[in-house]
């Protein structure tokens, strides 16, 4: 009855073909409906594949809503024809097969709906938790004054944004050691936008994107869709390995995309003589960087080293920031600096893309920045980080140490726990009153990873949600 179910020597995904296949017999009835699937072990047999791969095709099926999981039965055809008087178009299956790439931002809901416990204490979320409530009251100041004036007469918004927050942001860039100018800054909502913009402006399909892996990109990436090749290469302590990303660097053309400062989920800072490295390497095969920058602002022991954009001479860095995860309300405001004829090409895509951020918004950012009270604010936000890097630290050797491992050098924000005879995915799906993002999230092969956020939750939160993680891990042993 299989003896047709072969895959061919194709470029697509072996899951995909497998589904395909299995889709083309329900369609044409040689699948009835309520017939049972052959056992996964019998389709690696039949296919000749792994069986992450035959659960990575049945899980295709079951989202395009072909069939269905029957618990302790098996796998079965679902009547797709079982009402004659819908004619509905299959959304799914066209969602499916669209340009749109939801990457692995199922995740996310993967994340939120883990839990039945209402309180429930997430250790990941990626900002400033409520510990740093204080910034309200400076924003409702800040808007007082904005709406006291005339903004009839504000007439400095055009597609790259207000003119005065463009200049105060190139202001501060500058500060890093190169000399830009407003004509340099392009206003946006979110650092994913702006990633949006530039791989639709400068890649195509089958670009390579090279990353340093894991990263929250195969999270929540919205490049995904584009149909570029996303590689991965490993990081040390210091960063992306220089001489493995060599390796996969061609005559195809190839973006390099990186977190430079708390990259996340890792924590890791790339370090002065790395950040060279790449800008050099970078410039021998003229590939193009992006860099997101969003976590300047915080820092612990002294601030952080130029950036890539800042250290490089070939204008070959565009450059992301943002206020995402230094405010506490998402102000939705963030900037891309470049070379000048960079910001022409990203701001005429943001213009057919009618990205706008909200005129007020820019008003609001400007005047805190303006006025100093953004920096008043840094300067306290910074002495709270401080203490929560220590106390971090000390409880998760008070209640970790034997399980876990972690880099303190780079576990200032973001904490990178590698643990040593856990497996994360299980204790993933054994935790329900602790929320955590597993390095799976980040990488599907990672097994022995979570990433911590310890400025998410109040001090007594973390303690609650670490001493729930050792519980949870006692289960597993």
């Amino acid at each position: 009855m299989y003896s047709h179910w072969k895959l061919e020597n194709s470029s697509e995904h072996l899951y995909l073909q497998i589904a395909d296949i299995i889709i083309n017999d329900i369609e044409k009835g040689r699948l009835k409906p309520n017939t049972r699937l052959p056992s996964q072990r019998k389709l690696c047999e039949i296919f000749q594949v792994s069986r992450n791969t035959v659960i990575m095709a049945i899980e295709q099926l079951i989202y395009m809503s072909y069939v269905e999981v029957v618990p302790q039965s098996g796998i079965f055809v679902k009547n797709i024809f079982d009402n004659d008087a819908n004619h509905s178009p299959n959304w799914d299956k066209y969602f499916s097969i669209g340009m749109h790439r939801y990457g692995n931002i199922n995740r996310i809901d993967q994340l939120t709906n883990s839990s039945t416990n209402e309180n429930a204490i997430n250790i990941s979320a990626a900002g400033l938790g409520k510990d740093f409530n204080f910034l309200a009251s400076y924003i409702s100041e800040a808007t007082s004054k904005i709406c006291a004036k005339d903004l009839s007469r504000i007439n400095h918004f055009n597609k790259y944004g207000y003119l005065p927050l463009r200049k105060i942001i190139a202001e501060r860039i500058s500060m890093q050691g190169k000399n830009i100018s407003a004509d340099n800054i392009l206003i946006i909502p979110s650092v994913l936008q702006g990633i949006n913009l530039s791989a639709m402006a400068f890649l195509s399909f089958a670009s390579n994107f090279i990353y340093a892996t894991p990263n929250v990109i195969n999270m929540d990436s919205i490049v995904h869709y584009t149909g570029v090749n996303m590689i991965g290469i490993e990081q040390d302590r210091e960063g992306i390995i220089i001489d493995k990303m060599k390796k996969e660097l061609s005559a195809r053309s190839t973006m390099i995309y990186l977190n430079s400062t708390y990259h996340n989920p890792t924590g890791i800072n790339m370090g002065l003589e790395r950040k060279k490295a790449l800008l050099s390497t970078a410039a021998k095969y003229r590939i193009p960087v992006m860099e997101v920058d969003s976590m300047r602002d915080i820092w612990f022991d002294k601030p952080h080293d130029s950036s890539l954009f800042a250290l490089d001479n070939n204008d070959s860095v565009i450059y992301l920031g943002s206020l995402l995860r230094t405010l506490t309300i998402n102000l939705g405001i963030s900037w891309i600096a470049a070379p000048k004829n960079v910001i022409e090409k990203l701001s005429d895509v943001k213009a057919q893309h009618d990205i706008y951020p909200s005129v007020l918004l820019q008003l609001i950012v400007t005047e805190l920045m303006v006025s100093g009270v953004y920096d008043n604010y840094l300067e306290k936000v910074r002495e709270i980080m401080l203490h929560k890097r220590e106390l971090s630290h000390s409880l998760l050797k008070k209640y970790l140490k034997d399980d876990a491992e972690w880099d303190e050098s780079n576990s200032d924000f973001y904490i990178w726990l590698k643990f040593k005879n856990i497996n994360t995915k299980k204790l993933f799906e054994v935790t329900n009153d602790v929320l955590f993002y597993p390095g799976f999230f980040f990488n599907q092969s990672d097994t022995t990873h979570i990433s911590i956020c310890n400025a998410a939750c109040s001090d007594a939160e973390l303690e609650e949600g670490l001493i729930r993680l050792k519980n949870n891990i006692s289960k597993l042993k």
